[in-house]
């Protein structure tokens, strides 16, 4: 209850009433989802600012490094995070998807040097025994080898 002076003297009270003790239920609930998720909540926080920043940047080197993204995309997985604390924002959600194309283009580059690396390195084991055994085994001829 507020009592508060009005004029001519008069005292004039106003009184809150909590309608529901669901209400004070829901308040120990709501404290409990924020102490199990004090991470998620912090992660959120901080992808929500970068994405901001990115939102007006748009360069590569924004987006978001292997460790954060994974946790990231495990929490955007997370039926609670979704449920009980909203999730990501679409701008958030739309720099995650950045961030994962991008990780996934280095990965498959990646691939490939390494791919176009074993096979140049094939050819040249290949060419340096062709090399080795030319110089060192004696020249036959056809018709001896029968």
């Amino acid at each position: 209850m507020v009592a508060e002076k009005g004029q001519l003297g008069t005292v004039q009270t106003a009184t809150v009433e909590i309608a529901h003790e669901v209400l004070l239920m829901s308040w120990k609930t709501l404290e409990q989802w924020i102490t199990e998720n004090r991470k998620a909540i912090a992660l959120r926080s901080r992808i929500n600012d970068d994405a901001a920043h990115w939102q007006k940047e748009k360069q590569e080197g924004d987006l978001l490094p292997d460790s954060r993204l994974a946790q990231a995309l495990d929490l955007r997985k997370n039926e609670t995070f979704q449920q009980v604390l909203g999730g990501f924002s679409e701008i958030a959600n739309q720099f995650i998807d950045a961030s994962d194309r991008l990780k996934s283009r280095e990965l498959r580059r990646t691939r490939i040097i390494a791919g176009v690396g074993f096979i140049l390195a094939s050819l040249t084991s290949a060419a340096g025994l062709r090399r080795f055994l030319t110089k060192k085994l004696p020249k036959v001829k056809c018709c001896q080898l029968f």
